[in-house]
């Protein structure tokens, strides 16, 4: 919050749509934009409660048994003998990841 506006950001899962979520608040935001996985947001005080209320509501539409746990994403498999100092070296370098 900067005096009477505040600003957030959202992070979403698979399946859930953030910017559509915000679609069905735009009445209760001064601006707010993102796609699909993340968006951003500028609300006024006095509208976080009923913003907060509408929101989880529109992500609880949308949160299925599918998309509510978490899944493992494998890109790859490593042999125990492919390891080796020289492949954790390497890895290093590509950092950040």
């Amino acid at each position: 919050m900067d005096g009477e506006v505040g600003r957030g950001s959202l992070r979403s899962i698979p399946g859930v749509d953030v910017c559509s979520v915000l679609d069905g608040c735009s009445d209760l935001l001064v601006q707010y934009g993102g796609h699909e996985m993340a968006a951003g947001l500028t609300i006024a005080r006095d509208r976080i409660p009923e913003f907060r209320e509408r929101f989880a509501a529109g992500c609880r539409e949308r949160i299925t048994d599918d998309n509510r746990n978490p899944r493992l994403r494998i890109d790859g498999e490593v042999r125990a003998e492919d390891v080796s100092l020289d492949l954790a070296e390497d890895l290093d370098r590509l950092a950040p990841f």
